[in-house]
C-alpha cells in the first residue's frame, strides 16, 4: 500500500511541469520545476564519508541528507529527493531508481527518523522491503548483499558551492549546470544516477518551455494569436 500510494503521489507530480513558484529550500530562494524539501541550510554542509560505503551524510544536519555519485539525497515524507545542488531544486525518485549504496546507509546516519525506524538496528540499512513491499524486494533483489571489504571509492565532494551560500545561490538551472559543467568533472558510476541526472536536466528544460502557442515579454503573458505591434 505504501509503495503504491507513493507511486501515484509521483505521478501526479510529474505528470506535467509544476507552475513556477518561489520556494525556500535549504535556505535558498529558487524556481521549482518539481516538489519543495525543507531543510533551512543557509549553506552547502560539512560532509563526512560513511564508514564502509562510497556516501558522505552530513552530522551536523537535522535530516536524511547524503551525497553518492555526484548526487545530494534526501529522504522525507517516506519518499527519496535527488539534487545536482545541495540546495535543490528537488525531484522525486521511484523507490525502484534509488542507487543501493544509498539504501545501504545504516539506521543511524538517518538523523530525522521516521516512526517506522524505531525498532530497527542502528547498525544495519533500513527494511526497505518492509515499506515498498513484495513487487520491490523481487525487482531491487540483492540490494542489501555486497563485498563489504571492497566497496567502490567515493565520488569527490562538490566543494565549489560552498562559494554560494544562499545569498549567492544560483537561481536558474542554467547557471546552476554551467557551473557544474566548469568546476566538477565527475563522471557518474552508477546508469541510476546518469538516469536522474538527465531527467533533472529535462525537467528543468520542460519548465522554461513556455506553453505551446504562447509567448512571455518582461515577465508577462502574451494571449495567443496576439502580433506584436
Amino acid at each position: 500500500m505504501r509503495l503504491a500510494a507513493l507511486a501515484t503521489a509521483l505521478l501526479i507530480a510529474h505528470a506535467a511541469p509544476a507552475p513556477a513558484h518561489a520556494e525556500i529550500l535549504a535556505g535558498v530562494a529558487v524556481q521549482l520545476p518539481g516538489v519543495s524539501v525543507h531543510l533551512g541550510l543557509p549553506a552547502r554542509p560539512d560532509m563526512r564519508l560513511i564508514p564502509g560505503l562510497p556516501v558522505y551524510y552530513a552530522p551536523q544536519v537535522r535530516a536524511n541528507y547524503f551525497f553518492y555519485d555526484g548526487l545530494y539525497w534526501v529522504f522525507q515524507a517516506d519518499a527519496w529527493y535527488f539534487s545536482t545542488w545541495y540546495g535543490g531544486p528537488w525531484f522525486a525518485a521511484s523507490p525502484y531508481d534509488v542507487p543501493a549504496f544509498v539504501l545501504r546507509v545504516p539506521v543511524r546516519y538517518f538523523r530525522s527518523r521516521p516512526v517506522f525506524f524505531r525498532d530497527w538496528s542502528p547498525a544495519a540499512p533500513p527494511r526497505w522491503g518492509d515499506v515498498w513491499g513484495r513487487e520491490w524486494r523481487v525487482r531491487r533483489d540483492g540490494w542489501d548483499r555486497w563485498d563489504h571489504r571492497h566497496p567502490p571509492a567515493a565520488a569527490p565532494l562538490p566543494f565549489y558551492q560552498r562559494r554560494f551560500p544562499a545569498p549567492r545561490y544560483p537561481d536558474s538551472d542554467l547557471q546552476r549546470r554551467a557551473l557544474r559543467g566548469t568546476h566538477d568533472d565527475h563522471r557518474p558510476l552508477e546508469p541510476m544516477t546518469r538516469r536522474a541526472i538527465e531527467r533533472q536536466r529535462q525537467l528543468e528544460q520542460d519548465h522554461r518551455r513556455p506553453p505551446s502557442g504562447e509567448r512571455f515579454e518582461r515577465g508577462h503573458r502574451q494571449p495567443p494569436g496576439q502580433r506584436d505591434r
